[in-house]
């Protein structure tokens, strides 16, 4: 079922250093995987600091999204984006681990954060490491 993507984004400012969280919601399938990609890259075009993806309303998400979100992180990592997944429903995880068995547990930190405390957190260690 394609849904255009609905995601949801909030900048958090904390300590003059910009977070982005981004929230989808619903579910996201192979036709979502372009829409979802080609917003994150937009954010990541404005140059943020940091930009959580928090995952905690995704109700479905198909391999395909999963790959796609490996090419916002490397893009992150490009630009110089500090990015994290947050908040993985099970269903998140499970689709997580499918395509990334070991390496899940180092983008997620926990299976469960608070997506605007992780980007606060980011936004002042940023700023303590660059005063």
């Amino acid at each position: 079922m394609h849904m255009d993507a609905n995601v949801v984004f909030l900048t958090v400012v904390e300590d003059g250093s910009p977070a982005v969280i981004a929230t989808p919601e619903g579910d996201f399938g192979e036709s979502d995987a372009i829409d979802l990609m080609a917003q994150l890259l937009g954010v990541l075009a404005r140059n943020p600091r940091h930009l959580v993806l928090d995952l905690s309303h995704v109700t479905a998400m198909d391999p395909t999204v999963v790959r796609a979100l490996d090419l916002v992180e490397k893009q992150a990592a490009e630009v110089g984006c500090d990015y994290r997944l947050a908040n993985p429903t099970p269903v998140v995880a499970t689709a997580l681990h499918a395509v990334h068995r070991p390496s899940v547990a180092r983008r997620t930190g926990s299976s469960r954060l608070d997506a605007v405390a992780v980007a606060r957190r980011l936004a002042r260690r940023r700023a303590v490491l660059h005063n």
